[in-house]
């Protein structure tokens, strides 16, 4: 019950039309207001780090298919993704990012719930670096500026207008 309240009122507060953004636009005039309208449930799922004892895709799409409901009591447009993951782990328990998501989607209704799945930073840093294969870089919408920082290695981590310093 805790779960589906927090993110209920998550929803209600940061989505379309929610309670803070109206607080927000007395207090950053000039800065365009971006409601979440994409919940990513939970992140790096497959590993013990994050979900222990064990990951568990059966526990996870219970998880998702919740989450789901919940939001969509709030609002209904919202897009469910799946969570970040590790691609190659290296803990004993941990499951391969891929094989985590045959797994999980080979569960009942997790494709209904599901409306995205998150990409890893092994993606990012192969387009940065050069080093793959003819490939299309698709990222979250908001976060255009995440190829230009890199790194979460910045003075401001929460800025909403993010610079980085000239090289």
């Amino acid at each position: 019950k805790a779960w589906d309240d927090f993110l209920a009122a998550a929803a209600a507060r940061y989505g379309p039309g929610g309670e803070f953004w109206d607080s927000f636009a007395l207090s950053h005039p000039g800065v365009e207001p971006r409601p979440l309208t994409v919940w990513e449930i939970w992140n790096e799922v497959n590993s013990p780090t994050f979900w222990a004892p064990d990951p568990d895709p059966d526990q996870y799409a219970t998880l998702l298919k919740r989450s789901a409901r919940t939001i969509h009591k709030v609002d209904p447009s919202a897009q469910i993704m799946v969570a970040g993951m590790f691609a190659t782990p290296n803990s004993a328990k941990a499951i391969q990012s891929f094989e985590f998501l045959r797994e999980l989607f080979k569960k009942p209704n997790v494709d209904e719930a599901v409306d995205l799945v998150h990409g890893t930073t092994v993606g990012l840093n192969a387009v940065l670096t050069g080093n793959l294969a003819r490939t299309v870089l698709v990222t979250n919408r908001g976060f255009e500026d995440l190829i230009e920082i890199g790194r979460q290695e910045r003075t401001d981590l929460y800025a909403l207008d993010p610079h980085r310093p000239v090289p």
